[in-house]
């Protein structure tokens, strides 16, 4: 990642094939397609197509065929990523106002408001690279296969999703029906762990 272009363009595509194309291309993520939001299935929406073995996959293994075939076949699949390292994704969500609280939240936050930042169903995506992010392990000691959550207030929740955990990525459409969508362009920060 360190040689990629780390940067939410301005024109961002609104096209799933083209932002697909350019999520892999310009910043190496690894996507995946999930199923619609419209589909019959447990997580519509955010539910990867691929039912094993996608949390190791790669950005290697994502070719122009896969995502032509997932992303520009007329199918409404929504765009998804296996976040890999050093790339992290904070999670805000206040799902029961539909993303208010959070954005409440954002305003008394200067420090973030730079951050490049999709406007999701619930909230909001925000995107760092953690160079020196530790690895996270359960109680029993394997690593950890979930976001790791915290309660930031009465209303609003955050989730770090780190390396191996999938996330929707604009231009995706939440089961509510809104559509995915960069507020915030620009360079990706990095950050350390501290």
């Amino acid at each position: 990642m360190a040689n990629k272009n780390l940067s939410i363009p301005r024109g961002f595509p609104e096209d799933r094939l083209a932002a697909a194309r350019l999520y892999h291309s310009r910043f190496d993520w690894a996507i995946h397609a999930l199923f619609g939001p419209k589909e019959s299935v447990s997580s519509p929406g955010k539910q990867p197509v691929n039912r094993r073995g996608w949390p190791k996959w790669t950005a290697e293994q994502v070719t122009d065929e896969y995502l032509q075939k997932h992303f520009g076949n007329g199918q409404a699949r929504n765009v998804g990523c296996v976040v890999r390292r050093p790339h992290v994704v904070i999670d805000l969500d206040s799902k029961p106002d539909k993303g208010a609280s959070v954005r409440k939240w954002l305003d008394k936050h200067p420090e973030l408001q730079r951050a490049p930042r999709e406007r999701t169903g619930g909230g909001a995506h925000l995107h760092f690279i953690c160079p020196d992010l530790p690895v996270f392990r359960n109680p029993q000691g394997n690593l950890h296969n979930k976001a790791l959550a915290v309660q930031l207030n009465e209303k609003v929740e955050a989730e770090l999703f780190f390396d191996g955990l999938n996330i929707v990525l604009a231009p995706s459409k939440h089961p509510n029906g809104h559509t995915y969508y960069w507020e915030v362009k620009g360079e990706i920060p990095s950050v350390t762990w501290n």
